[in-house]
């Protein structure tokens, strides 16, 4: 690629690795020695860590949805990570599903520009553990911080981040996961403008055999696909359109559909898009979804080229990235380009890198049972026992691996991992 970007001041924004605000406040740092163990603590923000004696306190990065937050030294990688403190991870059970969603895709996809869960710890033994501790690679801001202080940002940068958010996703939907909620705080970024995407606790593998994805919570709403709002199927073209989104952002500095609410939502983007056809409105399965278009007033598209011109750049960097914007927003997901096809735009011919493009080359049979059971099938002991595996995959033959087997106990959420178990001989 030879290019390398940086953003200027992007230090002061502190930001955790799971795309949580934080306040980039310094913490207490006194460290006291746990006798007989190989952990150690200390407070952040009057909250106290017991963490493996590999990581040193290096400062609080805050506090944010799910716990506290500080920046270590990793001794054995001999790098900095960040490390989340979650507490009383069962209180929440719905939390506790997304928080084992996010440890499973994230520590089995591995890409440059995904987040990766790099260990996942907990102080106490199998019956008395309820906090946990995840430690993930240490990246600087996030994305939506950096456009709300700087008010957008230079082209180089947004063409940069953009190619990087695409490449990610061409990764991640050639595994058959769809991430669900790609908004500017997902995408952490460093001080050389390279970037993570995070926050995987709404991501959703869809089997290739059985490709029906349904809605529920999924977007937040300005980033949100019209087909999530108008139809309660979707397919990865959702994850594009919130690219396309976060683009026009990165251009302008202003979230480009601040909807109200989702009736709202649609309203604006009819405005921009122009009132869809009956073709480009044919995936839409809800009857009042389509009387709701019916009565929308009649509107033609926008040019990008006319959103894209007050921006500092070339008549050929509007043209080209508004031509992009085009093929991204399109109402109809049938007709919207794949992450892989919006990579061969030349838009990106500066920082193309082919060889970095990469799709999951692992088999997707390892993939099936990422996604957790349907929350009405699981109770707090199930939760209890998957979330442990998942720990001991990072920590096997660790002082608590033998407090319980993960083959033996709660064989109910065992059996609901793989269904298939009830039935062999």
């Amino acid at each position: 690629m030879g290019k390398r970007l940086s953003i200027r001041g992007v230090g002061s924004l502190l930001k955790c690795r799971s795309g949580e605000e934080v306040n980039g406040e310094e913490g207490e740092g006194s460290v006291d020695e746990v006798e007989g163990d190989r952990r150690h603590s200390f407070k952040v923000h009057g909250t106290k860590f017991s963490v493996d004696k590999r990581y040193t306190f290096v400062k609080s990065l805050g506090t944010g949805a799910y716990g506290v937050v500080c920046s270590a030294m990793d001794s054995i990688r001999e790098g900095p990570v960040a490390i989340k403190y979650i507490p009383d991870v069962f209180s929440n059970l719905s939390d506790a599903r997304r928080i084992l969603r996010e440890v499973r895709v994230t520590q089995r996809l591995t890409h440059i520009n995904l987040i990766h869960v790099m260990d996942l710890d907990t102080e106490a033994a199998y019956h008395e553990y309820k906090d946990v501790y995840m430690i993930t690679e240490l990246m600087d801001t996030d994305l939506r911080r950096i456009i709300d202080k700087e008010k957008g940002l230079l082209n180089e940068q947004t063409k940069y981040i953009t190619y990087q958010m695409l490449r990610a996703l061409q990764y991640l939907h050639s595994a058959h996961i769809y991430h669900r909620d790609v908004k500017p705080a997902n995408i952490l970024v460093n001080r050389s403008c390279d970037i993570k995407i995070a926050d995987f606790g709404l991501s959703r593998y869809v089997d290739p055999l059985n490709d029906d994805a349904k809605t529920d919570y999924v977007v937040t709403r300005w980033y949100r696909a019209p087909e999530l709002i108008l139809s309660r199927k979707y397919t990865s073209a959702i994850d594009v359109w919130s690219v396309g989104c976060i683009l026009m952002e990165m251009l302008s500095g202003k979230v480009l559909f601040k909807g109200k609410d989702v009736k709202d939502q649609i309203s604006l983007i009819c405005k921009t898009l122009g009132k869809p056809t009956t073709t480009e409105t044919a995936h839409v399965t809800s009857r009042n979804a389509h009387e709701f278009l019916a009565s929308l007033p009649e509107s033609k598209r926008v040019s990008f080229r006319e959103l894209v011109k007050h921006s500092s750049s070339s008549a050929r960097f509007q043209a080209e990235v508004a031509d992009l914007l085009e093929h991204m927003l399109v109402f109809d997901p049938r007709k919207r380009f794949s992450a892989k096809a919006a990579l061969q735009h030349p838009w990106f011919d500066d920082f193309r890198d082919a060889k970095s493009e990469r799709d999951f080359e692992g088999s997707l049979a390892e993939l099936i049972h990422l996604e957790p059971p349907a929350e009405k099938e699981l109770d707090k002991e199930d939760l209890r026992h998957l979330l442990w595996a998942e720990v001991q995959k990072f920590r096997p033959g660790g002082k608590y691996s033998s407090s319980v087997s993960s083959s033996t106990h709660s064989p109910s959420a065992a059996s609901k991992m793989n269904p298939q178990a009830n039935n062999k001989p």
